[in-house]
């Protein structure tokens, strides 16, 4: 896709982001969904590294675009709205992944917010929770993590296999583990998920089979490069 100049909504400054042509996954994949993107890629809230401001990348205002391999002057560029110079365009900076902090902040701050981007920040929170975890660490929950778990348990949708998939994760991390088996064994038996469930099998295998051994912790679950499909990993967090 190339570079993409943006301007984030209640933000002054313009920021780009770069897309590479083909995005692959590292090789490690978790069971609570994070992942690593072999390439730049970035998510759905961003914070401006100017001034601090956070910002829905699906609410900003595309300035430009320039496509990989292309000569001359982006496309959709507006010399009298935006004029610049090649020093200019090269001091541009790239927006920033918010902290967990940032993700708390939003969700106390009272913003109106979509059950998608609710979803988003607390499962991404949920992920950030976990990270201490994947490097030999003791998970930190405190007070505030747990509430973010049980609100998020009330938004996941059960008749959606990939938030049903994750709710049992949930259910495995918090020692529920009859009930994350008896979740998993339901999807399995539903045939409303036969179709995709091939898909999601390596997840689905080994929370499934963590749970019936009664681990609690965070675990690889696939361990080779995989081309991202973007419609099916879209609920993957980022951090």
């Amino acid at each position: 896709m190339g570079i993409q100049v943006i301007r984030p909504k209640g933000c002054d400054h313009l920021l780009k982001l770069h897309h590479p042509e083909h995005l692959l996954m590292d090789p490690k994949l978790w069971t609570d969904g994070h992942s690593y993107d072999t390439y730049v890629s970035y998510p759905p809230l961003l914070r401006c590294p100017l001034d601090g401001n956070l910002f829905w990348q699906e609410e900003c205002e595309t300035v430009a675009r320039i496509p990989h391999h292309k000569a001359g002057p982006p496309d959709l560029w507006d010399e009298n709205a935006y004029p610049m110079t090649e020093m200019d365009w090269n001091l541009i900076e790239t927006p920033e992944k918010p902290t967990e902090e940032d993700l708390f902040r939003v969700l106390s701050e009272g913003r109106s917010l979509t059950k998608d981007q609710e979803s988003y920040l607390r499962t991404s929170l949920v992920t950030m929770s976990n990270h201490p975890q994947r490097y030999g660490e003791c998970r930190r929950i405190t007070k505030r993590h747990r509430e973010n778990r049980d609100r998020l348990k009330t938004l996941m949708n059960r008749e959606d296999l990939v938030d049903a998939i994750f709710l049992a994760e949930l259910f495995r991390e918090e020692g529920e583990f009859q009930k994350a088996v008896d979740l998993l064994r339901s999807i399995r038996g539903n045939r409303a998920f036969s179709d995709d469930l091939e898909f999601y099998m390596p997840r689905f295998e080994k929370v499934l089979s963590l749970a019936e051994e009664g681990d609690d912790e965070v675990a690889i679950y696939q361990d080779h490069l995989v081309k991202r499909n973007r419609s099916r990993s879209s609920k993957l967090t980022g951090f």
